[in-house]
């Protein structure tokens, strides 16, 4: 058997392996910006370019603004989370409900940190969707180096009588 043909059984038998392992549902995102597995009730979405756009005075996420996450600023990077339970959305986390991790960053990268500066930095908003921010530790001198983070996102809350905890697993490329 040749190795394009290994390869390509390999990539179609990984969701179903995986999916036995965990005991529930499969989705193998398409984009490299996003993922979801297990249970399929933690999804990530990562926006890189949300700095991007000039925002208002004052608005502390993004200044200086009108660039990308990237190897030249410390601009954070928009994680959009939908949290659902048994496929109901879960309401009203805080920003404590949520930790990251990530063991994997390009050469000489940074570690990443929930970035935290009150409501502009984390927010709800509706159908168990919230959004935060994530940014290079330590503040200085680090910046985004160019390469793929790996980021597991991980949400813990309380529901009737049991804690919940669910993960997924994002990357976000920086050029």
């Amino acid at each position: 058997m040749n190795r394009v043909k290994l390869r390509s059984i390999i990539k179609r038998l990984l969701p179903l392996g995986c999916m036995l392992l965990l005991g529930g549902s499969v989705v193998v995102a398409q984009d490299a910006g996003s993922a979801a597995f297990g249970p399929v009730d933690l999804t990530v979405q990562v926006d890189r370019k949300v700095c991007s756009n000039p925002v208002g005075p004052g608005y502390p996420v993004c200044e200086p603004a009108g660039q990308p996450a990237g190897p030249t600023n410390r601009h954070p990077v928009l994680l959009g989370i939908q949290v659902l339970d048994f496929g109901e959305p879960v309401l009203g986390l805080t920003q404590t409900a949520f930790s990251i991790y990530n063991p994997l960053v390009p050469a000489q990268g940074g570690f990443l940190k929930i970035k935290d500066c009150d409501i502009h930095c984390f927010s709800e908003w509706g159908h168990g969707t919230y959004m935060l921010y994530v940014d290079p530790i330590p503040a200085d001198p680090y910046t985004w180096k160019s390469g793929a983070y790996f980021v597991q996102v991980r949400v813990t809350f309380t529901r009737a009588w049991r804690t919940v905890t669910r993960r997924a697993f994002a990357r976000i490329d920086i050029p």
